[in-house]
């Protein structure tokens, strides 16, 4: 039974904490919730220098990871991109690896894991597609796994110093528009 969902479902989910926890739950939220800012799906301190800059903004950058060299987004920048929850989490659904497609991972492991990322191609859709390229897979990602719920967005490992900024705003916008149940 998905009490979260119904309540989600018949106001909204306002509550960024209810939308991630009626996903976790298996149920569908009114929209799939939106991920960054772990270290494994947080972003370059270059790339996130150069979103900045595309959105006209201007801050310090605090470094959450000085290995990998990421940043930890500000809550401006995770209000622009919609964010619903800056989780450090690991995330295991690398789409780009063998035996890693989405359809086939929902239908044969949908009702006993929750997909955390998987929602672009990050290694080769985000840093070298076009902005329709990246909104298609996006789509298609979400299309396969959103579904019965069980399922929060994110783009699969940490955003690189060589994506371009209007890739990125791509991703979190199609997310956005298509994560919606």
């Amino acid at each position: 039974m998905c009490i979260r969902a119904d309540s989600c479902l018949n106001s909204g989910c306002h509550d960024t904490s209810q939308r991630l926890l009626t996903a976790l739950d298996h149920c569908q939220p009114d929209r799939v919730p939106i991920d960054l800012g772990g270290n494994q799906t947080g972003i370059h301190k270059f790339a996130y220098e150069k979103l900045l800059a595309h959105l006209g903004l201007k801050e310090e950058i605090v470094i959450m990871d000085l290995v990998q060299q990421l940043a930890k987004p500000s809550e401006a920048v995770l209000q622009r991109l919609r964010v619903d929850n800056g989780i450090d989490i690991f995330n295991p659904v690398q789409i780009s690896a063998k035996d890693m497609d989405p359809a086939m991972l929902k239908a044969r492991f949908g009702d006993k894991v929750v997909f955390w990322g998987g929602g672009v191609d990050s290694q080769h859709v985000l840093p070298r597609g076009t902005t329709e390229q990246v909104r298609e897979n996006v789509r298609a990602n979400l299309e396969a796994f959103k579904p019965g719920g069980g399922y929060v967005f994110n783009n699969v490992h940490n955003i690189q110093a060589d994506v371009p900024p209007a890739n990125i705003l791509a991703m979190f916008d199609a997310a956005y528009e298509f994560g919606k149940y």
